[in-house]
């Protein structure tokens, strides 16, 4: 097994070739590593009905390496397939609105039958701020086409739309091992 290499600290704002060989040694670390590793997130605000638990369409790939993203189908999700332990945290974004309360969860299946709740994050809305909600990390065993969503939920009564200033709502989902 890779030994994992240590984050690049310095002291001065100019980055030296030391500096430089240990951000190739950490990237290089993660790129021949086996399994998912993803960083969604969302850059189209969209409608977050009063009531329900909304899954966040995230149309942005920073990186996905297994591909268990679609740009095309359920933008909520991120699909497994590597089965074995992942890393899972979000931040859910949403407009400003100071009624009821805002959550995330991080869910596991959650349209199927039999959906897990892996963690949840819940505040009460403030008069004119955006709540930014980050939710987890959590670690969980996920199989093959178990699939990872990031949802929101509000209670103001009306429609808010979710939020894509200052990075809005993302995803991370990263794979541990077996």
């Amino acid at each position: 097994m890779a030994t994992i290499p240590s984050p690049p600290s310095w002291a001065t704002p100019h980055v030296t070739s030391v500096e430089l060989n240990k951000i190739s040694t950490m990237l290089n670390f993660l790129q021949y590593r086996s399994g998912g590793f993803c960083q969604l997130t969302q850059t189209i605000a969209h409608d977050i009905p009063s009531d329900s638990d909304y899954p966040v369409q995230m149309q942005n790939e920073e990186v996905d390496r297994d591909g268990g993203h679609s740009d095309q189908d359920n933008l909520s999700r991120y699909v497994v397939r590597t089965p074995g332990n992942y890393l899972i945290a979000g931040m859910g974004a949403l407009a400003v609105n100071g009624d009821g309360f805002r959550a995330s969860k991080l869910m596991v299946n959650g349209g199927s039958a039999n959906p897990i709740t892996l963690a949840i994050t819940q505040r009460a809305a403030m008069a004119g701020i955006e709540p930014f909600m980050p939710v987890g990390p959590r670690i969980a065993y996920l199989n093959v086409d178990d699939y990872v969503e990031l949802r929101v939920r509000q209670n103001s009564t009306v429609t808010i739309k979710t939020s894509v200033a200052d990075g809005g709502s993302s995803l991370t989902v990263i794979y541990l091992g077996a």
